[in-house]
């Protein structure tokens, strides 16, 4: 059996190791992007692809073994983790979209300054389409606002994908879940959902999201009453 409607605290290869093969609906992974060396940050380390690279061929032979035959798999990154990203994962699957997400605003930088990042789809069967046929690969949304990560996610987003990848009781897999936007997602649109990060913090904040709607309590206000109840005790 699989922990549905679980976050899990931990390594999402060691998390998954006993899970049954064929069990998950969709995955939607936002992993680290490429890092960076030196002082001149536009220098990205050779080394650091060819990590990127073997970590995702491992993540494409995870995903190969629980992913349904009907499954379909979204995953975040930038210009500079999608070669290691697309190799990695090639060894499994072939993309069959590149989508850009358009923001809002231009980001920082002293070149060309960026306004879009990439999300790649891969899809198990030919028959897994999209429910819009009418939608695009260039997608239009907000950077988020009062944001809980630093590389947090639009939650319309993941609205589109799991609107359009899966339907009622799938269960939808977020690994490298940050503060839990996409199982927010999955679980307003019907969905059932496994989230999992290394982080005890972001799988805290990740609960408290769960539990806001849940209860109708803001995360502020649930921290605030917590915070009371700790003072009482001193």
């Amino acid at each position: 059996m699989i922990p549905e409607n679980k976050i899990i605290c931990g390594d999402c290869l060691e998390v998954t190791k006993d899970w049954p093969d064929n069990c998950v609906d969709l995955i939607i992974f936002d992993p680290p992007f490429s890092r960076y060396s030196g002082a001149d940050r536009t220098q990205v380390n050779l080394g650091d692809y060819k990590i990127l690279e073997i970590f995702f061929k491992e993540i494409s032979f995870l995903f190969k073994r629980i992913i349904k035959p009907t499954g379909g798999i979204f995953g975040f990154c930038d210009f500079r983790t999608y070669p290691a990203l697309f190799y990695g994962m090639f060894h499994n699957f072939r993309p069959t979209n590149l989508i850009i997400w358009q923001k809002d605003f231009i980001g920082p930088g002293t070149g060309f300054r960026p306004l879009h990042e990439l999300i790649v789809f891969w899809r198990c069967t030919r028959s897994l389409v999209p429910k819009d046929r009418c939608l695009s690969d260039i997608w239009q949304a907000k950077r988020p606002v009062n944001k809980k990560h630093p590389h947090e996610k639009p939650y319309t987003l993941y609205v589109k994908m799991i609107e359009n990848c899966s339907e009622q009781n799938d269960i939808v897999l977020v690994p490298f879940l940050g503060s839990g936007t996409g199982i927010k997602a999955a679980s307003d649109l019907g969905r059932r959902y496994i989230g999992i990060d290394i982080s005890p913090e972001y799988c805290k904040i990740a609960e408290e999201r769960l539990e806001a709607v849940e209860t109708g309590v803001p995360v502020k206000e649930q921290r605030k009453g917590q915070m009371a109840l700790f003072e009482a005790k001193q």
